[in-house]
């Protein structure tokens, strides 16, 4: 049984790429080239992940990335670029993460004069991805639902410290 292209655009479309030649070598060259971007990202993803790791992680990805030398490789590399170059505050993390290793010994222009040494200092584990913050997120929903009426303040003080415990065993 087929789909009917007729029914929608979608159909069509993927109808069209499905009997298109060159997606098995396409794909292939994805692969070859770019097949170790999944594992990076949910090695970002991991909790606890150091930030100097994490910034390892992304140099070692671009530098990757950098090896493909066709068009599309180059055009890849060069967006890469782009985008980490607008990303002020990946610079910052990534001079924070020199301060904390000892690579440097001096504020640059990156880092907001409101930021303390305590501040950096607690950044040695930041996250590079948002991931920290929907685990966050699901967890005090449960706390939080609507079913929870007579849920005491203290009942939520032991809750929430019962879960902190969690995270840092």
């Amino acid at each position: 049984m087929g789909f009917d292209k007729e029914d929608a655009v979608a159909i069509e479309n993927v109808q069209k790429l499905l009997n298109d030649n060159n997606l098995e070598l396409n794909l292939t060259f994805i692969k070859a080239n770019y097949g170790n971007l999944a594992k990076y990202i949910t090695t970002l993803e991991t909790s606890r992940l150091s930030l100097a790791d994490a910034i390892n992680i992304i140099a070692q990805e671009q530098n990757e990335i950098g090896t493909d030398n066709s068009s599309i490789g180059k055009s890849i590399k060069k967006k890469l670029e782009v985008v980490i170059e607008k990303n002020t505050r990946f610079k910052t993390m990534k001079h924070i993460s020199n301060i904390l290793e000892g690579k440097a010994t001096s504020r640059n222009n990156t880092i907001s004069e409101e930021l303390t040494a305590d501040d950096m200092a607690h950044m040695k584990f930041a996250p590079m991805t948002s991931v920290e913050v929907k685990r966050s997120f699901s967890r005090y929903k449960i706390i939080l639902a609507d079913n929870r009426r007579r849920f005491l303040f203290d009942n939520i003080k032991q809750h929430l410290i019962i879960q902190c415990y969690e995270t840092k065993g």
